[in-house]
């Protein structure tokens, strides 16, 4: 049984249903035997937890069983255990402000330092997706902790980004680990220094890929964000990212958002985007074999909505839809957030 990027075996499908109609383990424990049994790891061999207990539910529907109930939240902590946060009110330059450092929410206490200041302050409040992530506290001297950004594995299906990449239902398949969401940014709201959005978004780029590569053996290549229709995402276009043309499809009553997409190299992240060109999987095949150097060439400088091709090493020739929408950079909004789909 096919669900999502997993194949199921039946073996483990019998003992799936077994052990959930028996009732006596918890989502958790489920979640780890199902990656035992089907070697499900990444790539420095850990066991994919939370895309197990994401694929859970599904995996029950398509069974006909009933989980078990949770016995807790997914995410660590609750809105009544997190820490007040409390804005501050200042106006300053980026250069009077000293220099901003980005540093990884990796203890107990910054995590839960980085989701009070999300739910006080983001307009999507903080939900821990399933799957990889890597959170940020954003620091300045003698102001401390003043915002957050964080990257998660990318979603299964996104109009826009596939739209973008060109990416057929094989190519997604094959190239979906190498893709970040950029799940949540956080300037506190009392904050006003020009040009500190774009600043912060262009250090989590250049180091994020090396980041998620060290903690998951896998090195991104591409990443996206949502940007609502309360803001122009101009942080992101001076950042480097490029606006899709097509926004999402504004599900369950939200308003359609905009999709912002950025690249790096294979080797590193940084750098302007229009001068990089990422390695990609066979959108034919999967991974790559003989089509080791096959890239997405990058337009020239003011071009839009072009249609190029990526020659590969072999005789096989690989075709991919990529649209690059002419984004002009704008004064950077005071405060920036973004919002979810």
């Amino acid at each position: 049984m096919q669900v999502g990027l997993r194949h199921f075996s039946a073996d483990t499908l019998e003992w799936f249903v077994d052990a959930v109609k028996r009732q006596d383990m918890t989502r958790s424990a489920l979640a780890s035997r199902l990656c035992e049994l089907e070697q499900w790891h990444n790539a420095l061999g850990k066991p994919c937890l939370g895309s197990a207990r994401k694929c859970l539910p599904r995996l029950a529907d398509r069974l006909g069983v009933k989980l078990p109930e949770p016995r807790a939240s997914f995410g660590a902590g609750s809105k009544c255990d997190l820490p007040p946060v409390a804005d501050l009110e200042l106006s300053a330059s980026l250069a009077d402000l000293g220099e901003v450092s980005l540093t990884i929410a990796s203890t107990a206490k910054a995590k839960l330092q980085y989701q009070a200041l999300m739910n006080a302050f983001h307009p999507e409040g903080w939900s821990r997706p399933p799957g990889g992530q890597m959170r940020y506290l954003v620091t300045v001297p003698r102001l401390g902790v003043v915002g957050g950004i964080g990257f998660t594995a990318a979603s299964w299906h996104q109009a826009a980004r596939d739209e973008w990449t060109g990416w057929s239902p094989d190519g997604r398949a094959a190239n979906l680990g190498l893709v970040l969401n950029n799940h949540r940014f956080l300037i506190l709201p009392g904050l006003r220094v020009p040009n500190l959005a774009s600043h912060i978004l262009g250090i989590a780029c250049r180091r994020v890929a090396d980041d998620w590569n060290e903690a998951y053996g896998q090195r991104p290549l591409l990443a996206y964000t949502y940007v609502g229709a309360k803001w122009s995402g101009a942080c992101y276009a001076g950042a480097g990212w490029q606006r899709c043309e097509r926004l999402t499809s504004g599900r369950n009553g939200k308003p359609p958002c905009a999709v912002w997409m950025r690249r790096w190299t294979a080797t590193g992240s940084g750098g302007s985007p229009r001068c990089r060109r990422p390695v990609l999987r066979n959108v034919r095949t999967g991974p790559l074999s003989s089509m080791e150097g096959a890239v997405i060439p990058t337009p020239a400088s003011g071009s839009a909505s072009r249609r190029w091709e990526a020659l590969g090493t072999s005789s096989q020739t690989l075709r991919y839809r990529t649209f690059f929408p002419i984004v002009r950079a704008a004064r950077l909004p005071i405060g920036c957030c973004r919002t979810r789909e």
